[in-house]
């Protein structure tokens, strides 16, 4: 087996090597606390076997100890996933003519701030002659006073019946999707209720978003393959009465103060902080255009995007012909009020091309030329 490549974007740099567990050392004490991308990468466009497949490792300055558990856990499970393809490749792996068996994988940060940090996998896979690729949505969750991966009952009060509550309102969400093409027979509500029953195996894949929780129904669990995997937004405000007044869902009660960890990470509701006065101000919804080293906020929101630098170009220069188009890819840092800033990493052709962060979807539209190339940035609510 080849060995696996690890490339590690840092914030400010960018280097590439043989990783361990966790990727680079904790960054400096003054340094923000912030989600890095990482890449498990493999093979090139001739190889018969093809992997790139991004995770997330955080920095948190302060809290070596935690940092250190979450990366060894995202970089164990990548790992895994690059493992499992393999071994479902056989030995020897079997070449198609003019196919490459091939694994990719991003992912998004649906929630990061001081209590805890949720990450949800998109990965491809595709096996050379198949019919068609297949995806899986892994999907992980953290607390970040501990370190520990959180469990899905951990957000509920103890005997809350928590699953009948998400089956309930997820049924109705996944039918929704099926009434779109057309009235339901009885194939599909079959498939539906068989997928949305109220057991733990059904609800393994879930997020914790700024508004509420979010629960990712894989392929083929309540629907075809051509449906993909379904997702289900549960509002907060809809199960606030089984939350555990002492867990990580945002908009929930206070979390309880630990001995050890000094004031609880999420205090009581305070009015956010406003961004810097003298900004200018961007719409949701609409293109704009942002240059090297300027800060916008969002109109009527908190949000705040700094465009800090240009990272990569290798773009196809407009007047020559390439075999491949190359990639821009740019450096973001993103504020909002009191939750923890972040800096991204955004790309024209490879992903992540969006991210979500405190509720809002960014996306990079478009990169202009020369050394210091404007970017067009979207910005929409998640």
């Amino acid at each position: 087996m080849k060995q696996i490549g690890v490339c590690i974007l840092l914030l400010l740099a960018l280097a590439c090597g043989k990783g361990s567990p966790g990727g680079a050392a904790s960054p400096p004490e003054d340094q923000q606390a912030a989600v890095r991308t990482l890449v498990l990468a493999e093979g090139s466009a001739d190889d018969p076997v093809q992997v790139r497949l991004e995770y997330p490792a955080l920095s948190l300055p302060g809290k070596s100890k935690v940092e250190d558990r979450v990366n060894a856990a995202l970089f164990e499970a990548a790992e895994g996933y690059v493992r499992e393809f393999r071994e479902g490749l056989g030995e020897p792996v079997v070449e198609e003519p003019g196919a490459a068996s091939t694994l990719d994988g991003t992912f998004e940060t649906t929630l990061f701030d001081a209590g805890a940090a949720s990450f949800r996998f998109t990965i491809s896979h595709y096996l050379a002659g198949a019919a068609h690729p297949g995806a899986t949505i892994p999907t992980f969750s953290f607390d970040l006073a501990t370190g520990n991966q959180l469990a899905l009952e951990d957000l509920f009060r103890p005997g809350s019946e928590h699953l009948k509550t998400l089956a309930a309102h997820c049924r109705e969400a996944v039918e929704a999707v099926w009434l779109a093409d057309g009235p339901l027979d009885r194939p599909a509500n079959d498939w539906i209720e068989e997928g949305t029953r109220p057991v733990a195996a059904n609800y393994a894949s879930w997020n914790i978003g700024r508004s509420g929780l979010l629960i990712t129904f894989q392929e083929y669990q309540v629907g075809p393959y051509a449906m993909g995997p379904v997702r289900c937004e549960v509002p907060t405000a809809d199960i606030a009465g089984i939350l555990d007044p002492d867990g990580p869902l945002p908009g929930g009660t206070e979390p309880a103060r630990s001995p050890d960890t000094g004031p609880s990470p999420r205090t009581s509701p305070s009015p956010a902080t406003p961004p810097p006065a003298g900004l200018e101000t961007r719409s949701l919804g609409y293109p704009f255009s942002i240059q090297v080293g300027e800060t916008v906020v969002m109109d009527g929101e908190t949000l705040t995007i700094t465009y800090d630098r240009l990272l990569e170009d290798s773009r196809c220069p407009a007047d020559v012909q390439c075999v491949w188009e190359g990639n821009g890819r740019v450096l973001l840092t993103l504020a909002d009020g009191e939750s923890v800033p972040a800096s991204i990493e955004l790309n024209t052709s490879l992903e992540p091309k969006s991210v979500v962060y405190s509720g809002f979807t960014v996306t990079l539209g478009n990169l202009g030329q020369g050394e210091q190339p404007p970017a067009t940035i979207i910005v929409a609510r998640d």
